[in-house]
């Protein structure tokens, strides 16, 4: 984790590991969560070791991130969050 405040709209990146998630599938993605699911709507880069997407508007606030993707075609879903709280200013 290198940076723990987010920016609105801005651009974001993850590396990893099994993050290619199915963008045709809406409960695959990446997720801000604050009592409420924001979807990223845009991501630029798909593979299984980085993902690289654009922030959604965001209220400030504290956010889990969570990339969450099926295993299986029609599996169960499942997912990922990083262990550290990300702040909107």
């Amino acid at each position: 984790m290198s940076n723990k405040s987010l920016t609105s709209n801005g651009m974001g990146s993850i590396l990893g590991e099994q993050l290619k998630f199915n963008p045709e599938n809406p409960e695959e993605g990446i997720f801000f969560v604050n009592g409420t699911t924001h979807k990223v709507g845009i991501v630029g880069t798909r593979t299984e070791g980085k993902l690289m997407f654009t922030i959604p508007t965001l209220t400030p606030g504290e956010y889990k991130l969570e990339v969450r993707k099926a295993y299986k075609t029609g599996g169960e879903i499942r997912a990922g969050a990083l262990p550290e709280t990300l702040v909107v200013a």
